[in-house]
């Protein structure tokens, strides 16, 4: 190391010591209590002794082989299971001679309950690491602390702790560690612990109650670490997902939005509301304060209210997700209500059947023993199921009891049978604004294209036009809808990204809607999957003159035409068409329907992630335009960048008003709206721009670093571009930047990734950039262009053929996928493919064959059957789910002889199999379908 480098490895290794030594006295001045015991065998200790002061009282002290049967449970158990063994405060263990008890871990009361700091905890994993500051509860691993000095980015105390988990230093006892808190004192960020990977995207920051950033260290200590605060959010409030084992942290303003509703019904005894803008996770804040509700012995009854049979269901999912103990089935009908409420705590149920229950006599009777009782009620899209009488019904029967809403959009002005929200619910007891949420990137951008498809002669608006004019009939004329349908399919692929995600279609009437469905069934491509659903009147005022297709009748027939292509009928009643209606959410909400038509339906509450798209043929204000937006910025993945909304007849004026409304009046705050297609180019042009004075073959890692930097604004900027199907770098979209020129630079950027992330190489915690791999590595590739150019290189010996081919190949970030199609491409060139031979079914035969060869190559390479490696590769690559395959790594290695000497034999042996199987995984992940 040179002199001066050396100098500031110094400097620096003294402020990160001086900013420990400042951070736990401010943790002791808070109430922690300092614990010496920095080995695990200390930690070890020191947990006995807390079992033995919590069961003094309990059972009595943990024999010596309690404690040991308890050590052995805590070894084989994962994060997730820690963490519900934290959240029941009990765990099981057994003696010998005694047979089984559980014994607490955490004490009802909270007095009783010890927080402790540690400095520079010790682990012996694959590398002797060292923790800067650990946090205990009662004993147990609780949060981990990183701290770095001023200047060094807050991304290596993260990858630092990425290696750590990577190394095996969070395994054992460690898997009761809630989060991570990494900080340069100036810039502090907290994250959930997880089995599975753990992304940056969920890495957090603290906020006072009114949502502004807490990033300092000493304010963030104050809030976050104050005990009843960090024990409410790692044990109390910790979400526990249960279909994919995985724990949520809960956001501030989703804490201090509880805290508040608390504060409204223990102090102040009065309703309120909370308005948090759509997708910033309404749902686990309400059902948090639901359960802290239903926890407490003092109150009788809490009521869960939504106002659709959908959401009913929905909300009994969600519910069941964030706790394995919720077992609520779905209320079918009022009977089954009345029978809930009698056994439950907490009942999740329709706004019309709790109506119906209160105004009939034979149910209201069964249940007027909770009049007068502490009941309390929560209202989910309190802003849509305050409507008509039906709350008046409810709070006369039950005595006025306090009520509290959740809504992303409230009523400020009052409309036909729409009261003000605030006047049934009192005032807002928290708010987190949309403008707050995109900011702090919990949901994302919104992006409106505008197309107008109506002009008249004179270029007047149509709401200002004379009344005579018959506006309905241009809007559902028949030439309109099939411009608009084109338009649709012209956009589909690109703004989709070639079926990464799918899209619904908003019409303005059911009539319209039909004319949509019979248009694309008529005219889509077979690839291009669609259906339809909406909600009829029984008793539909036809008009006169020729006889017309009722709203019933269609539905009918487009259900009909569900069964004929798909093989799942449905009858047609009330039961029938619920299940279809269920089936299409599903499907949609997976990714196996390109486009859902709509009128009104799933514009509001629905939650899917993988919708990016909004073609809207409605004019919609206000909440409506907001909540239908909304279906398209839920947050996913690095590829997901904005929400997409094309908009046919709402006005960019519409959209400006609604924003500035529900961003609470606040005029700024338009800049909700990610940038259009020219300020994307103006960028695009100034990126690529800056990269050309970047020099990406230096072997100076600094110089490097120029490169990813503004290469990776070009990538981003490019993603977004790729929306719009007008843009074509070959075409002269940015003058002077080929598709070639991007794709060279693509190329270079990947290699210095790939140099930097070498396999059984650990990752250095000291990368300062970042990198948008993410993104470039989930490139659709359109492999049925490359089939069609492949059938006619065999029919036309065209040179330009075979070079498109190659830019396409070029322009594949992930290096293993384009040496795959690559090696395709120049077999299949040489030889001449018949009209009757399918190109796909050739290249999955070869993908199969590649992908059996690799598979025996690690078999051999390990020593280890093909039989026991084939499933796990196999599994992995359908699934993705690490902690599995790394089970069954390890059962394969120690089932096949000779087995491992030592356990850090079986360590290395297990991360290298694994690393394997990892790689594997990676290079045919995407081409699961061919090789099937």
């Amino acid at each position: 190391m040179e002199p001066i480098e050396e100098k500031e490895a110094v400097v620096q290794r003294n402020f990160e010591s001086d900013l420990e030594n400042r951070f736990v006295k401010h943790l002791n001045a808070l109430g922690y209590r300092k614990n010496t015991l920095n080995t695990v065998d200390g930690i070890w200790m020191n947990i006995r002794k807390h079992l033995d002061r919590l069961n003094e009282t309990k059972g009595g002290k943990l024999t010596d082989s309690e404690f040991e049967s308890l050590k052995r449970t805590v070894s084989s158990y994962s994060i997730y299971q820690c963490a519900a063994i934290l959240k029941g405060k009990i765990i099981p263990v057994e003696d010998e001679k005694n047979g089984k008890r559980s014994v607490y871990i955490i004490s009802d009361d909270p007095k009783d309950n010890v927080l402790e700091e540690a400095e520079q905890v010790k682990v012996h994993c694959r590398y002797d690491d060292r923790f800067d500051v650990s946090v205990f509860l009662n004993g147990f691993p609780f949060f981990q602390i990183e701290l770095k000095a001023a200047g060094v980015a807050n991304k290596q105390a993260f990858n630092q702790i990425i290696r750590y988990k990577n190394e095996g230093a969070y395994d054992g006892v460690f898997h009761f560690l809630r989060g991570f808190v990494i900080s340069d004192e100036a810039n502090t960020r907290y994250f959930c612990n997880n089995d599975s990977e753990i992304l940056k995207s969920n890495e957090f920051r603290w906020t006072d109650p009114s949502n502004a950033r807490i990033d300092g260290l000493k304010e963030f200590t104050d809030s976050f670490f104050a005990p009843e605060v960090l024990i409410s959010l790692g044990v109390k409030y910790m979400a526990m997902s249960q279909s994919d084992k995985h724990l949520m942290i809960l956001r501030p303003y989703q804490y201090f939005a509880i805290k508040a509703l608390e504060k409204r019904f223990y102090v102040e005894r009065k309703n309120g509301f909370v308005w948090h803008t759509m997708g910033s996770g309404k749902t686990l804040t309400s059902f948090m304060f639901a359960k802290t509700l239903a926890d407490d012995q003092s109150i009788d009854r809490v009521f869960f209210i939504v106002d659709r049979t959908d959401l009913d269901k929905k909300s009994v999912d969600d519910f069941k997700t964030y706790d394995p103990t919720f077992d609520q089935e779905i209320i079918g009908w009022t009977g089954s209500l009345i029978k809930q409420i009698k056994e439950r705590k907490l009942v999740v149920t329709t706004i019309f059947k709790i109506d119906k229950a209160v105004r009939t006599h034979k149910y209201a009777k069964d249940i007027e023993f909770l009049k007068g009782k502490n009941v309390v009620f929560i209202y989910d899209e309190c802003h849509r199921s305050q409507i008509g009488s039906m709350r008046k019904d409810i709070d006369a029967f039950f005595n006025k009891p306090l009520s509290y809403g959740f809504t992303g959009t409230p009523i400020f002005k009052a409309e036909k049978d729409t009261p003000i929200t605030a006047d049934l619910f009192d005032s807002c007891a928290h708010m987190y604004l949309l403008h707050q949420a995109i900011a702090d990137g919990n949901i994302l951008e919104m992006s409106p294209t505008y197309i107008e498809t109506i002009k008249n002669k004179d270029n007047v608006p149509l709401e200002e036009m004379v009344k005579a004019i018959d506006k309905q009939g241009a809007i559902e004329d028949k030439g309109r809808v099939a411009l608009i349908a084109q338009d649709i399919l012209f956009r589909y692929p690109a703004i989709t990204k070639h079926k990464t995600y799918n899209a619904i279609l908003a019409c303005n009437s059911i009539p319209q809607l039909v004319l949509y469905y019979d248009w694309f069934k008529a005219n889509a491509p077979k690839d291009f999957s669609f259906a339809a659903v909406f909600t009829y009147e029984e008793n539909q005022d036809m008009p006169d003159g020729e006889p017309t297709a009722s709203d019933k009748d269609s539905l009918k027939r487009i259900m009909g035409d569900y069964a004929e292509a798909t093989g799942h009928q449905f009858a047609f009643d009330p039961t029938g068409r619920k299940a279809y209606d269920m089936e299409l959410a599903t499907r949609f909400g997976d990714r196996t329907l390109d486009l859902l038509i709509v009128v009104k339906k799933y514009l509001t509450g629905a939650n899917f992630r993988r919708c990016n798209t909004l073609f809207l043929d409605r004019a919609l204000r206000s909440h409506e335009l907001i909540q239908a937006f909304a279906r398209t910025v839920r947050t996913e993945k690095e590829t997901k960048d904005q929400g997409n909304i094309v908009c046919y007849q709402t006005t960019k004026q519409d959209v400006n008003d609604a924003l500035v409304e529900y961003s609470n009046g606040d005029m700024a705050n338009v800049h909700s709206l990610a940038k259009d297609y020219g300020e994307l180019i103006a960028d695009f042009t100034a990126a690529m721009a800056a990269t050309k004075l970047t020099n990406p073959d230096s072997r100076s890692k600094d110089e490097q670093d120029e490169f990813v930097a503004a290469f990776g604004k070009a990538v981003h900027d490019f993603e977004k571009l790729s929306l719009y199907p007008e843009f074509d770098l070959d075409k002269g979209s940015v003058p002077g930047i080929t598709l070639h020129d991007y794709n060279i630079l693509k190329s270079k950027y990947k290699d210095i990734w790939d140099e930097r992330h070498k396999p059984g190489q650990p990752v250095s915690i000291e990368d300062n950039v970042e990198f948008v791999i993410n993104v470039l590595e989930t490139d659709t590739i359109d492999y049925d262009y490359i089939f069609d150019l492949l059938k006619d290189i065999t029919d036309t010996p065209d040179p330009s053929l075979k070079e498109r081919i190659i830019r396409i190949i070029e322009g594949i970030a992930d290096k293993s996928k384009a040496g795959l199609i690559k090696e395709f491409v120049d077999q299949t060139m040489s030889v001449k493919i018949s009209e009757d031979d399918d190109v796909r079914d050739r290249f999955g035969r070869f993908i199969k064959e590649k992908q059996q060869k690799d598979v025996e190559a690690i078999a051999s390479k390990y020593r280890i059957p093909v039989s026991r490696v084939a499933p796990i590769a196999f599994s992995f690559l359908r699934t993705d789910d690490a902690p599995t395959a790394k089970e069954s790594v390890v059962s394969a290695i120690m089932e096949t002889p000779p087995q491992p000497s030592n356990v850090r034999e079986l360590t290395e042996k297990t991360d290298a199999l694994t690393l394997e199987i990892a790689s594997f995984r990676d290079k045919y992940k995407g081409l699961i379908s061919f090789g099937a």
